[in-house]
């Protein structure tokens, strides 16, 4: 009788094939995950921006509001427009914010709500 203790080399290449695998869908998973908490990361900061200049509009008279446009932060475009609301004490505003979503995407947001009119 022989009695060798170890692995064969057919064992060792099926080892190291699954563990293989194993590793690469792993770095799959991680480098997905981190895409998306990124594009998370974008959006968060994008309703930021639209967050701030609800409240800015929300804290002027009615005939002060008026549409505009900015650039905030590393390439977010904030544009919104006002308009009169069918209601005569507020106003309709609509917040669009312009950014990058990823490499050569663009992502457009929209905040649409009614502004009660400060007299």
């Amino acid at each position: 009788m022989n009695s060798r203790s170890g692995f064969t080399i057919v064992e060792l290449l099926i080892a190291i094939t699954v563990l293989t695998v194993g590793l690469l869908s792993f770095l799959g998973a991680s480098a997905m995950i981190t895409r998306m908490l990124a594009r998370g990361d974008r959006a968060a900061t994008a309703t930021f921006y639209a967050q701030e200049r609800l409240e800015q509009l929300q804290g002027q008279p009615c005939g002060t509001i008026a549409s505009g446009t900015q650039t905030r932060g590393a390439g977010y475009q904030v544009a919104w427009g006002v308009t009169p609301s069918v209601t005569g004490g507020s106003q309709r505003v609509q917040i669009l914010i312009r950014y990058a979503a990823g490499p050569g995407s663009v992502r457009v947001d929209t905040l649409e709500t009614s502004v009660l009119c400060i007299r």
